[in-house]
């Protein structure tokens, strides 16, 4: 509605307010919404204050000798783009990209691709390392979070998939592991995948996003855009 719109410009403009004034603003607009609306506003207000953050920030590059780059708990996809936009702040100055993976619930990044030269596994600096430490947990991030995610506004879509395809080329046993899944499958030779996230995906205290209904799916695949 109008009203929704209005109240929600004054809480993005509303940065140089105090934190009892903003809050008092953000109680008003959450009254108003839905728990989707609810949602998306506090994804919202969470990607503002990491931008606010990263654009306070004043980290010189070499001051460090490298980037350590924790993946973790969040989802495979998330956690590769983040891992994306420190290799090329890393390549744009001149630092080595070492991803800490010992605690990924994927696995090890080096078992699935030959990411090295652009990504290493191991650092090489030993007692000379003077590492800018990229980790998230929940709400709580580095400072070398922040300055990745304010860098990467910066980087265009082109310069990070021209990365990625120097990234993921297939190591022999991930290559050979696909050639015997697609067998086993008997796929044809233009089919649609479609990939069903439930769970707390899309509820609960962990949801990340709107719930897509089958039909959704279903609408998406049969458009025209989407024939071979």
């Amino acid at each position: 509605s109008e009203e929704q719109r209005q109240l929600w410009l004054d809480v993005h403009q509303s940065a140089n307010a105090t934190e009892a004034q903003r809050s008092e603003k953000v109680k008003r607009l959450q009254a108003m919404l839905s728990e989707d609306q609810m949602f998306l506003l506090k994804k919202a207000l969470i990607t503002q204050e990491a931008s606010q953050k990263a654009s306070k920030l004043d980290v010189d590059p070499t001051a460090y000798t490298c980037v350590h780059m924790w993946l973790g708990g969040c989802g495979f996809g998330s956690e590769v783009n983040s891992l994306m936009s420190a290799a090329v702040f890393c390549m744009q100055n001149g630092l080595d990209c070492i991803v800490e993976d010992d605690g990924w619930n994927s696995g090890r990044l080096h078992d699935f691709v030959n990411a090295e030269p652009c990504i290493l596994k191991s650092c090489r600096w030993g007692s000379r390392c003077r590492p800018l430490e990229i980790r998230r947990d929940k709400r709580q991030a580095t400072t070398g979070w922040f300055l990745i995610c304010g860098h990467a506004k910066g980087v265009s879509f082109q310069e990070k998939s021209a990365l990625a395809q120097k990234v993921w080329s297939y190591t022999v046993e991930t290559e050979r592991r696909l050639k015997e899944l697609n067998r086993d499958l008997n796929l044809p030779g233009a089919y649609v995948a479609v990939q069903i996230r439930r769970g707390d995906k899309v509820a609960g205290s962990r949801r990340e996003t709107l719930k897509v209904t089958i039909s959704d799916y279903v609408r998406a695949a049969a458009a025209p855009s989407a024939a071979p």
